[in-house]
């Protein structure tokens, strides 16, 4: 059986456990109060006819009196049935200490009034009166009450619930007594289901933010939000468990610590919708470092027990809409669906938050409706039509961008295809000469290329090594590009120095490449042109050549030209400048030295390839070895 369903059996049962105990306990009414602070308030004796008369005190904080002591007294009348009987005196749930008098005994006390007082959360008691106390049919009832330097103001606004005194004093049998207590504390804990319920949802959105975030780095909005939503429960959570527990309650430091957390919603609820504007993001964040200064004045305020909450209290009953407003602003102005429906949704909340706090703080009245045994607080209605607003919104737009992403992942998947034209995974087969290659893209496609073109009627071959300026798709669309245009080139001639001249008036306009074309006759001949290329390494030491711009830096230019004999059994090695401009953490580049010194050990392209990648790679790494293997 769900709890709601077994809520009006428990409801039942604890009326007839009330009932049975009426007979068992005396309520205390006609109370009279007086402002001060003196021991002798406690004597039974005392002529309290002076005093104002009032009804027991709901909550001190709207009494017309600012004094921070009070004394009430009342008088009871015990029956003769309970009279020698184990007795207790039933205390309602009230904020701040206060001490209990019988016939000027002292015989319980909530919070610590010594040596400074502090204000507590609400906690229903039953205090034992030891035997000998009552020695006739009527007692007199002192209480003595510090009105904490906070006042209920903090139950109402950073918890969420409202604050009443579910009874007037009572005593009577010690049983009855702490029944009734324990049935009226169970009864009050229904009655703020639905505060407990919003927090629950608060939570459950913070949870379902974080996982967004974990998803979608590049969404701040995301995390800010967790954090608000967080700062919207927890503390919630913490002051039913300091109410609750029989442990927690009784120090003044976690009174403190739940506040000030409680009321840092404010700030981060002023960033969160800093991040969603685009319009007034200043003035936003500028809020949010207010509100974090008050926040801070406010938690040393809760532990220095400073008496300056009037005008933090009005601080956080008005900054928050003040922010909502601006924020509406903003978003309404940035003209898109998400930020409309959001600013929309977050414009009645403020009115509502505006609305009830003003009933609050001017009329003493929450706005709440008690439907059954549950209290609804309008703003707990307003901050779950809220938080609904922006979970849907945030997901759907959370949903477009998985679509934006996937559609970008899919173009990414394309090109990796497309790059198998720019690095073929096989190589042709090339009579005379062994070919080796090792390519290590920076990111998913990269921008260098290499073509073997051989020819097959007179046995030559064709090699074009490249790097395009940039990383990324462009680059790869680039490449993509130049090497359609080397097969095009490559029908028409085979001279090294007419390709790049070809390359270079197709790159005009479209980017820097710097390039080097080789072409290697069957008997070892080898002519090779230079676009700003890294010059080759041949049998591990650099070839000399002269430098050049690379494709597509000017028009019309001629590009320099080498000839060479690659005897048998001679190697040489192609390479782009992510090898030599590999760098570690320290900034220390792989450098030509290092280079060298590898090749004189006779490494392959692979392992060349890897221990640049290792040192620390930053851009495209391409090796390609060339050996002749004719006699």
């Amino acid at each position: 059986m769900s709890l709601l369903r077994m809520l009006p059996f428990l409801l039942a049962a604890g009326s007839a456990l009330a009932s049975g105990a009426q007979g068992q306990t005396v309520s205390i009414d006609d109370w009279r109060v007086q402002d001060g602070d003196n021991p002798a308030w406690a004597r039974p004796d005392l002529d309290d006819s002076y005093w104002a008369a009032t009804s027991f005190p709901l909550i001190p904080s709207y009494e017309a009196s600012s004094n921070e002591w009070h004394w009430y007294r009342a008088t009871a009348r015990i029956p003769e049935q309970l009279q020698g009987q184990a007795l207790a005196i039933g205390m309602p749930g009230l904020e701040d200490e206060y001490e209990v008098y019988l016939d000027g005994v002292l015989v319980g006390q909530f919070g610590r009034l010594d040596p400074t007082p502090w204000g507590l959360y609400p906690r229903h008691v039953a205090l034992p009166v030891p035997r000998g106390v009552i020695r006739g049919p009527v007692v007199h009832i002192a209480i003595r009450r510090f009105k904490g330097p906070w006042g209920v103001q903090l139950q109402v606004f950073s918890l969420g619930g409202t604050t009443r005194v579910r009874h007037l004093p009572r005593i009577g049998l010690a049983d009855a007594v702490e029944a009734q207590e324990k049935l009226d504390k169970v009864d009050g804990a229904i009655e703020m289901l639905p505060a407990d319920f919003t927090a629950i949802l608060f939570l459950f959105a913070a949870a379902i933010a974080l996982v967004l975030y974990s998803v979608q780095r590049r969404r701040p909005e995301y995390l800010w939000l967790c954090l608000f939503c967080l700062a919207s429960s927890v503390p919630r959570f913490l002051g039913v468990l300091i109410c609750w527990s029989p442990v927690l309650g009784g120090h003044s430091w976690q009174a403190a610590l739940v506040e000030t957390a409680g009321i840092t919603d404010v700030p981060l609820s002023a960033i969160f919708l800093a991040v969603l504007c685009r319009r007034f993001r200043g003035v936003l964040l500028g809020g949010a470092v207010v509100a974090f200064a008050i926040v801070v004045a406010f938690g040393y305020g809760m532990w220095a027990g400073a008496g300056y909450e009037v005008p933090l209290i009005y601080a956080y009953t008005y900054l928050p809409p003040v922010f909502e407003l601006v924020a509406v602003v903003g978003l309404l102005l940035d003209r898109n669906q998400s930020s409309l429906a959001i600013g929309i949704v977050l414009l009645l909340q403020s009115f509502v938050t505006v609305w009830s706090n003003t009933r609050i703080l001017w009329l003493h009245d929450p706005a709440s409706l008690t439907i059954g045994p549950f209290i609804l607080d309008a703003r707990n209605l307003g901050n779950v039509v809220f938080i609904f607003a922006v979970l849907i919104v945030l997901y759907y737009s959370y949903r477009e961008e998985q679509a934006k992403q996937l559609g970008l992942e899919q173009e990414m998947m394309a090109a990796r295809e497309v790059q198998q034209y720019l690095i073929p995974d096989h190589l042709p087969s090339t009579p005379g000469f062994e070919i080796d290659s090792q390519y290590l893209p920076a990111r998913e496609v990269g921008g260098d290329f290499f073509q073997v073109l051989p020819n097959a009627e007179d046995g030559s071959l064709l090699i074009v090594v490249g790097d395009v300026a940039g990383h990324g798709l462009q680059a790869g669309m680039l490449a993509t590009l130049i090497v359609g245009a080397i097969r095009v080139a490559a029908g028409f001639t085979a001279d090294p120095g007419k390709i790049l001249a070809l390359l270079n008036e197709r790159m005009q306009g479209r980017g820097l490449v710097t390039c080097v074309a080789l072409r290697i006759e069957r008997d070892g001949k080898a002519s090779l042109a230079n676009a700003g290329h890294l010059p080759p390494y041949l049998n591990g030491d650099e070839m000399q050549m002269e430098g050049a711009l690379p494709l597509g830096a000017i028009a019309g230019i001629e590009f320099p030209l080498m000839h060479f004999q690659l005897r048998a059994s001679d190697t040489l090695m192609l390479m782009s400048d992510g090898i030599v401009e590999a760098q570690d953490a320290e900034g220390r580049l792989f450098g030509f030295e290092r280079i060298g010194e590898m090749l004189r050990a006779k490494t392959t392209a692979a392992g060349l390839a890897e221990a640049a990648q290792k040192f620390g790679q930053e851009d495209d790494i391409t090796v390609l070895t060339v050996r002749s293997v004719t006699a």
